[in-house]
């Protein structure tokens, strides 16, 4: 009797206990009878994936193996010796590979009159790529800088549940993010939390790898916005002089408080922002006192920075020059003062938006009257420069907008005031700031 044999791999070669079998002679008057099992083998190709069938001599006299051939897509027939003669019990391996999808007929010829040719069906199933699709974020989507991000990406694969695949996320600037396995219905999601992600344009990226190690990827350019608010900071990171303090009770930087001759300051200064393409938003109260002076927002220019203070009184800690009576040099960069109180250099008796270059309050490049701001009460202020134009908001009402030609500089975001002989209370609250690292 002569048996043909598959010899089952580690790739899924499905074992058929189908028996093809030969005629019904007494076997002690025969060389031999054929027997082939299994009848067909299966196999899920990653990778070149080796198989061995084996021919087994189970009768009682010699059995010549004459031909193999194997026919068909998909499948390799390996070296042989042939014809060979194989005693009782004795075998002969016949090598296969399964080199890619198809199907393929295995055929042995032997000497055994009764089964003169074994067959064996062989199908091989290529594993295809897996498919992914960044959903989230978007293409040229401009990301915002105070909330946390969901990354969200779909898979498919022809051979494994989304469960069983990797998706990792990556970004061009912070590298990889990290890597999570899809739900059941392929989605995969990755919290990407706010004070991790770096500014500026960059390419999100998904990634998908299964169980062959096959991969795809999908990708967005984005662009990140820069900023902060102030509640996000450490009160460490802000940098206070003269009677300035955190309010810790209430959330806010008190600047001054009702109190004659005071020159105030508080800046944050934990990270700078391009100075000339920022915008900046808070809430401020002046009042409480006999009236005087007001208040300042200032850009600081870092790189020409000496000091967190101009001069007192009517230049409202910011100013400097002979517009203050001094040789004390105003705080670099560019000012928006809130002013409560008429000096000489002053465009307007009445309360009053201006902004300043360089500390130069004599010399406001732009300014506009205001209603009354010692109302005891809390206004909120808007200061946008984007693209050499300049606009400032207060209690939605814009007041300047100007065209305006800075250059690009690394600045501290930060508050002065003032008072004289006369007083106020000045606080801050709400700072938000944003740099306009990316072009809408």
């Amino acid at each position: 009797m002569l048996l043909l044999l598959l010899a089952c791999s580690d790739y899924n070669v499905v074992k058929n206990e189908d028996v093809i079998e030969g005629g019904d002679s007494d076997p002690q008057s025969l060389p031999g009878m054929a027997e082939l099992s299994p009848g067909s083998a299966n196999a899920v190709v990653c990778e070149p994936v080796d198989s061995r069938f084996e021919v087994a001599n189970v009768g009682e006299g010699p059995l010549q193996v004459l031909n193999v051939e194997l026919t068909g897509q998909g499948w390799t027939l390996g070296s042989l010796s042939l014809p060979s003669t194989l005693g009782p019990d004795e075998t002969l391996g016949i090598p296969v590979q399964a080199t890619g999808s198809g199907t393929a007929t295995l055929t042995v010829t032997t000497d055994d009159p009764f089964n003169v040719e074994l067959t064996a069906d062989l199908t091989a199933i290529a594993d295809g790529r897996p498919t992914i699709e960044l959903l989230e974020p978007s293409v040229d989507e401009i990301l915002e800088e105070h909330s946390d991000l969901e990354l969200v990406a779909h898979v498919t694969d022809d051979l494994s549940a989304p469960a069983d695949l990797l998706v990792t996320f990556t970004s061009s600037e912070a590298g990889p993010l990290g890597t999570v396995a899809p739900a059941n219905d392929g989605t995969a999601r990755l919290t990407w939390a706010a004070e991790n992600r770096p500014a500026g344009a960059q390419t999100i990226t998904a990634d998908v790898v299964d169980s062959c190690g096959l991969q795809e990827f999908d990708s967005a350019e984005v662009c990140q916005q820069h900023g902060y608010d102030s509640d996000e900071l450490d009160i460490a990171s802000w940098h206070f002089e003269g009677d300035a303090s955190w309010d810790s009770a209430n959330s806010r930087v008190e600047l001054t408080p009702a109190i004659t001759s005071a020159m105030d300051s508080a800046f944050q200064t934990s990270t700078t922002a391009d100075g000339s393409a920022i915008n900046i938003r808070f809430d401020f109260y002046i009042g409480g006192g006999s009236g005087a002076d007001g208040l300042a927002m200032t850009v600081l220019d870092t790189n020409r920075m000496t000091s967190y203070l101009g001069d007192d009184g009517g230049c409202l800690g910011y100013g400097g020059h002979s517009d203050c009576g001094s040789d004390y040099p105003g705080l670099p960069g560019w000012s928006v003062e809130i002013d409560t109180y008429y000096n000489g250099h002053d465009p307007t008796p009445d309360d009053h938006v201006a902004v300043s270059i360089d500390g130069a309050v004599g010399s406001p490049i732009a300014w506009s009257a205001l209603p009354e701001m010692e109302d005891t009460g809390w206004h909120t202020f808007e200061a946008q420069l984007d693209s050499g134009r300049l606009t400032v908001a207060i209690d939605g009402v814009t007041y300047v907008d100007l065209s305006v030609s800075i250059a690009a500089f690394p600045a501290y975001v930060g508050f002065t005031a003032g008072t004289g002989s006369l007083t106020n209370q000045h606080l801050i609250r709400s700072l938000n700031v944003t740099e306009y690292a990316c072009e809408e």
